[in-house]
């Protein structure tokens, strides 16, 4: 009986033993992992391609590390290395795991060392160029030291960031190469085509002829150079400075020219060039009379025949309401006599620039203060008889379009030689000219 109680305690005392390690493995087992504070870590970046890339964690009593990165990159060494390409730039993570517990990620950013080269091209000859070495960056996107190495067309070669080249010429233009250095490491290197344009020509002078002259051309001379115009009626023409006989109203209009230098097309110029008509008359007719007065004509820009003087509707009125003048949009004849009728907008624009937008070629001789004063190249003969603020005068013609409120006019002031060619409203006065059909 005793050896059954012995084994009955001892049985008893197993069970309760084996119950309380259970409990403690439990314990344990529910306990919650306490994550290790991460590792800081470090790059030697940027890199440059075919440099290694070292990556380095801080080092923690008792902990493995697992590092995963771009291109598939992974290792479980503290301080693991790679041979750098392009694709392995970008975002490396490591972790480390203590008493089976794993920490937070920290995050290392490796840049690819890389710079990239610029420039203020086109740059016009002889102005300065100016090229442009990128900043190397760190992991945390700050410069950092570094050295260039330029080299280009014409022997160029310079250690500078951002090389100039003042009076820039034209056997500059091509293709420049940018490497950088930094860490111990090289770029790649980086190109910008920089192109050099000759200016255009500073000057173009014509002597606008009479109708049947001969039209003749002065531009810059620029040492072997050739040259290339082009003009309205087909003209064209690679002299320095050609003549065109025989001037029609066929010739007037943009002629332009540029030049070659080194095989190099120059930026282009540009002149408007009228021919001058008789002041008297076109296409045969001279005069018209209307209700008992007679009005002269003369042909402007050698395209339209214009009234010579201001419509007078009655007596010796000469400024009239637009509602007066048109009695309906529809009417482009409006107030003027059989074979005539009122400017469109466009006529009227197109009277400014035959005077190349000098307003002083339309007004009268004398019409006009300081820069504003006629000269009457073109015989308009405009009379500025319209009071302005400040005592200035104008004078202001009606086209026959319009809106429900406004019409399209132009305008000459007595203080400036613009010619104005906008909207004004219909509520206010001006002068009509009528132009032949």
């Amino acid at each position: 009986m005793r050896r059954i109680a012995f084994l009955s305690v001892s049985v008893l005392i197993g069970i309760l033993f084996l119950v309380n390690a259970c409990k403690k493995k439990e314990e344990e087992f529910n306990t919650p992992c306490s994550k290790p504070t991460p590792a800081k870590a470090y790059s030697n970046g940027p890199i440059g391609v075919g440099g290694t890339l070292q990556l380095t964690a801080e080092s923690i009593s008792g902990a493995s590390y697992s590092w995963t990165g771009p291109n598939g990159f992974s290792s479980t060494s503290q301080n693991p290395s790679v041979s750098f390409t392009s694709a392995a730039a970008g975002t490396y993570a490591v972790t480390i795991t203590v008493d089976e517990c794993t920490s937070d990620p920290y995050y290392v950013y490796v840049e690819e060392l890389k710079t990239t080269a610029s420039s203020n091209s086109p740059v016009i000859m002889n102005q300065t160029l100016t090229l442009f070495g990128g900043y190397i960056l760190d992991n945390l996107g700050q410069a950092v030291a570094a050295t260039y190495s330029w080299t280009g067309p014409n022997g160029f070669t310079s250690s500078v960031q951002n090389p100039t080249i003042t009076a820039v010429p034209i056997a500059a233009a091509g293709t420049y190469s940018c490497v950088a250095s930094a860490n111990g490491f090289q770029s790649a290197v980086s190109t910008v085509t920089v192109e050099v344009i000759p200016p255009a020509v500073s000057f173009i002078t014509n002597n606008s002829p009479s109708v049947g002259g001969v039209l003749t051309f002065s531009t810059q001379t620029i040492a072997g150079a050739s040259y290339s115009w082009t003009g309205p009626n087909g003209f064209s023409s690679t002299v320095q400075n050609p003549s065109v006989s025989n001037i029609t109203r066929k010739h007037i209009g943009m002629y332009t020219v540029t030049y070659t230098l080194s095989g190099v097309p120059s930026q282009i110029k540009q002149k408007y060039v009228y021919v001058k008509f008789s002041n008297s008359g076109c296409n045969g007719v001279t005069t018209f009379t209307l209700s008992g007065k007679t009005y002269n004509v003369v042909e402007v820009g050698g395209t339209q025949c214009w009234m010579k003087e201001n419509l007078i509707k009655t007596g010796t009125r000469d400024r009239f309401m637009y509602t007066e003048m048109m009695p309906a949009p529809t009417d482009s004849q409006g107030v003027c006599p059989t074979g005539w009728h009122l400017p469109t907008s466009a006529e009227l624009q197109n009277l400014a620039m035959y005077a190349g937008n000098n307003g002083n070629d339309l007004k009268k001789v004398g019409q006009g203060t300081g820069s504003g004063v006629g000269t009457d190249l073109l015989g308009f003969s405009a009379v500025l008889n319209i009071n302005l603020a400040g005592g200035k005068k104008a004078a202001r013609y009606w086209s026959n379009t319009e809106s429900t409120s406004h019409a399209q006019i132009m305008q000459l002031n007595s203080d400036t030689n613009y010619i104005y060619t906008n909207l004004h409203s219909k509520t206010d006065s001006a002068y009509v000219r009528c132009v032949m059909d």
